[in-house]
Formats: structure tokens, sequence, C-alpha cells
């Protein structure tokens, strides 16, 4: 019986990592290509338009975000008695209460950004998008805790597919401004956004807690606290650069990044698949638990090294091949960012099995540090050494980030004892009775 246990447990997870690395490689090849067509369309002027936009939109998104899909992750099938939908539905809740304050106030500061970088209507409709690419990631979330990924994957390629449509559409009639093109992702992150939703409706149930709400926002702190910071140090060199070396650099410095960032769908989807399996398994068979750690980062580890050595040999040729000679200069920057696909893919293994166990704060600590490095760096050296100094401050960032995790890592193979968690402690708390009649 615990043979076959285990063999079924095994064919689950490959299924749930193939499914969703699948699908977010289809829709990771629709993303880039829609890029490298604005990047072409636009040229690097209105190109580090759109990216600086799209970057301060982001940043700034962590005030409602608040990490709340890493805590699904993290929580959704950890209670025994209550199903998913809760939880779900309070992440929803919070996203939109708090994430309508958040668009009011980017609206009211508006005015006052660089409206050669950050045009008002252009952020606007940025701010937008991302609003409402939220809410949608909470409810593809839903269904990557419920390990239904088939779903995920279609849900992911449908909203990439259809923004890609459009840029095909505008780019055919010839547009190079940089407004028609955000505001087809507006309305294409909108569709995308309603039919999430309504799957989730549909297949999980929505089940409207809001006693929950506090409690929830207390027990993410940590989650919310930890993707500010990872935004801030993936994110915040787009808009230092936008701000002190205009948007040109903004605009040559964008298709590096987006071309490393691309291939850290490998190591995410792992981690998107082992987070929700880890924390359950730390739940009910934690006797299992450190071999299944060391397996997680020995795979992230190999596929990092494959991964930054193959983009350390073609990164120059690709970048000609598909943004054109007016991009020569980002090809160099991405031999250099080429490393952290290293780092990164580890970080991810290890961020897993970090948070899993519940030593999210430990990781907080880590992202702290590589943050402040990060962003003082950036102001301090920015004018001095331009695009060069940024990406190997990223570059520096990311190995500080590695380095942290793993030591955090051995420190917990070292101490951890098999203990009984609590379970379910967020809802307890609420004094709220079991849901009935929800699927999972």
């Amino acid at each position: 019986m615990v043979a076959l246990a285990r063999r079924w447990w095994n064919h689950t997870i490959l299924k749930n990592i193939g499914a969703l690395f699948s699908g977010t490689a289809v829709a990771r090849v629709f993303s880039a290509l829609g890029l490298f067509i604005i990047a072409r369309q636009l040229g690097p002027d209105e190109f580090g338009v759109f990216v600086s936009t799209l970057s301060l939109a982001k940043l700034t998104s962590v005030l409602f975000s608040l990490g709340l899909d890493t805590w699904l992750l993290r929580n959704g099938r950890n209670h025994p008695e209550r199903p998913l939908a809760v939880a779900s539905s309070v992440c929803l809740g919070i996203k939109l209460s708090l994430g309508a304050a958040w668009f009011v106030g980017l609206l009211l500061i508006s005015p006052f950004l660089k409206q050669a970088i950050f045009p008002r209507d252009v952020l606007i409709l940025a701010a937008l998008s991302i609003w409402l690419d939220e809410l949608a990631s909470t409810g593809w979330s839903t269904f990557k805790t419920a390990l239904r990924n088939t779903i995920t994957v279609w849900l992911i390629i449908g909203a990439q597919g259809l923004f890609f449509i459009a840029i095909l559409l505008l780019a055919g009639n010839d547009v190079t401004v940089t407004r028609p093109y955000m505001a087809a992702r507006a309305l294409t992150s909108a569709v995308s956004g309603g039919m999430a939703l309504w799957l989730v409706a549909r297949l999980v149930g929505i089940h409207w807690r809001r006693a929950l709400m506090p409690f929830v926002l207390r027990d993410t702190a940590p989650f919310g606290l930890s993707e500010g910071l990872a935004v801030i140090y993936e994110r915040a060199d787009i808009t230092i650069i936008g701000h002190w070396l205009g948007k040109t650099a903004a605009g040559l410095y964008a298709p590096a990044v987006s071309l490393t960032t691309t291939l850290f769908l490998i190591p995410q989807a792992i981690y998107e698949v082992m987070l929700p399996v880890t924390s359950e398994m730390f739940v009910r068979t934690p006797q299992r638990i450190r071999r299944q750690a060391f397996r997680i980062i020995l795979l992230s580890a190999f596929l990092g090294a494959a991964l930054g050595l193959g983009m350390v040999l073609i990164a120059r040729p690709i970048v000609w091949l598909i943004y054109g000679p007016a991009y020569t200069l980002s090809g160099d920057i991405l031999t250099i960012l080429s490393t952290i696909l290293v780092f990164k893919s580890v970080s991810f293994g290890s961020a897993a099995v970090l948070t899993a166990v519940g030593w999210q704060n430990r990781r907080v600590m880590v992202q702290a540090v590589a943050a402040a490095l990060n962003i003082g760096l950036n102001l301090a050296l920015v004018q001095v050494y331009g695009l060069w100094g940024v990406a190997y401050i990223y570059v520096l960032t990311e190995a500080v980030l590695m380095v942290g995790y793993i030591l955090f890592y051995l420190r917990w193979q070292s101490t951890y004892k098999i203990e009984e968690p609590v379970v379910g402690a967020i809802y307890d708390q609420a004094h709220l009775p079991p849901v009935q009649g929800s699927q999972e």
C-alpha cells in the first residue's frame, strides 16, 4: 500500500510539473514574441516608456498583492476540514478591496511623475492591467494548489495568446506608439481575469468569509514582505534606469532582462508545483521531508547550470536575430545576466523548501539584505557606471540571495526534528464552522 501511494504521488507530481512547465513555456513564448514585436515597432525610446510604466505599476502592486498567492500555495491544502474555496475567496476579496485603493492612489500621484517616461494615461492603463493580472493570478494559484494544472496552463496560455493576437493586429496596422499596446494589454487582462474567476466559481466555489480576512492578512505578512522585496530587486532596476538614464537606456536594458526571465519558467514551474506538495508532505508525512528537500535543490542546481551555460553561448546572436541591430548593446548585457539563471534556479528550489517548512521569515531576512543591497548600489552607481553597473549589481543581488537561502537550508537540515505541526490555525482562530458542499 505504501509503495502504491508513493508511485501515485510521484506520478501526480511529475504530471503536474510537466503540465505546468509545458503550458508556461508556451505562454512565455507568446509573451516573449509579443515583446519582441512591440520592441521592434516602438524602437528603444517608446519601448522604454512601455517597460518603465509597467515596471512602476508592478513595483507598487505589492501594496495589495501581499504575497497572497504564495500564501495560498503554502496553506490551501493544509486544513483537513476547510475547502480550498474559502482560502481562495479570502485572497480574492483582499486583492479586490486593497487593489481598488491602490489604483486610486496611483491615479492621484500620476500627474506628478516625469511625463516623458511615465505618461499619465499609459501608467493608468498599465496599473489597470496589473490589477486584473493579480486577480487572474489568484485564480491560477487556486488550481495550482489543487494540483489541477491542466486548467492552469490553459488559462495562462489563453491570457498570453490573446494579448499576442492583439499585438499582431496592432503591428499589422503599423502602430508605432505606446498607448494602444498598453490598452490592448488592459483589455486582454480583463478577459483572461474574468475567465479565471468564472472557472474558480464554477469548479472550486466562492465562499466569502470576511471574518477570516484579518487573520489571513496577519498570516500573509511574511509572504507579502517576501514578494515586495523580490519585486524590488527584480524590477527596480528598470524603473531606476528610466528615471536616471532615460527611456532609451531602459529600452535597451529591458530586452536582456526579458530574455533572462523568460527562462525562469523552468525552475519556477518546479517551485509552483513542489511548494503546495512539499507543504502538504511536511504536515502529513514529515519523516520524508529531508530527502525530498535535497532532491528539489539538486534538480534546481543542475537545471540552472544548463540554462546559464546555454544562454552565455547564444546571448549576442539571439538578441541580434530577434530584436535587430538597434538592440546590439542588449546582447552584451544579456551575456552578463546569463549567470543569474544559475543563481535563480537554486534560489527557487531552496525557497520552496524554506517556505514549505515554515521558514518564510528567514527567507525574508535574506531578501531584505538583497533588496537593500540592490537599491543602495543602483542609486549610488547608476550614473557612474550606467547599464553595465546595473547589470552586475543584478547578478550580485541574485548571488547573495542564493547563498543566503542555502545557508538557511543547511541550518534547517541540521536542526530539523519531526514534530506534529499545527494545522489550520488561521481558520481555527476565527472560530468558523467547517464549510460543506464545496469542491476542492
